[in-house]
């Protein structure tokens, strides 16, 4: 099977494609990458935060700890280096199942269903 990204959308930013942070260089925000089987109507949610080493210098006091999981670091916010990052990522990741596929994804982004039992 072959999956592809849908869409990416952020709750904390109206159009990403044309995002230009406040302050040149210091960002962090959600982005949620849509995957669903290509061709097929249908995706499923895998969170991403995204963040700049200057927000990171400017947020977090020499106390604080952070994890680094599921979160993508960049210099500067550059939609097309950040979705091609993405979809490169996506076809390494194919498998024979969508649970294959969501598992090795959830590497990189938290899947909606990671979790989930019924």
């Amino acid at each position: 099977m072959l999956y592809e990204i849908k869409y990416l959308i952020s709750p904390d930013i109206d159009d990403l494609e044309s995002f230009i942070p406040e302050k040149k260089g210091e960002f962090c925000f959600l982005l949620q990458m849509m995957i669903g089987e290509k061709g097929i109507e249908g995706e499923e949610s895998f969170d991403i935060t995204i963040c700049s080493p200057k927000w990171l210098q400017n947020n977090l006091s020499e106390a604080d700890l952070l994890i680094g999981r599921h979160s993508i670091i960049v210099q500067q916010f550059y939609y097309p280096q950040i979705f091609n990052f993405l979809n490169e990522q996506l076809n390494s990741c194919q498998g024979d199942s969508w649970e294959e596929m969501a598992k090795k994804m959830g590497r990189i982004g938290c899947w909606e269903f990671e979790d989930y039992r019924e």
